[in-house]
């Protein structure tokens, strides 16, 4: 097993695994949380015109068999 310290970091396999890891997941987690709120957004966006194209037929449907 690889053993030491350089510059107060103690060496080992496992310590070198999680430093050269750390940065790719912290990156991947970031990015996953930019693609999350794209997708609320987006998810919104059709939620609102599912929402008025339903309160447009019920209109519709409410208006058409009033008389006048």
């Amino acid at each position: 097993m690889l053993t030491g310290y350089y510059r107060g970091i103690p060496l080992s396999y496992p310590y070198l695994l999680a430093f050269i890891t750390f940065p790719i997941c912290a990156l991947k987690n970031w990015i996953n949380v930019i693609q999350m709120v794209n997708a609320a957004k987006a998810l919104s966006e059709v939620d609102k015109e599912d929402r008025r194209k339903d309160a447009l037929a019920k209109s519709k449907k409410s208006t058409v068999g009033k008389k006048s």
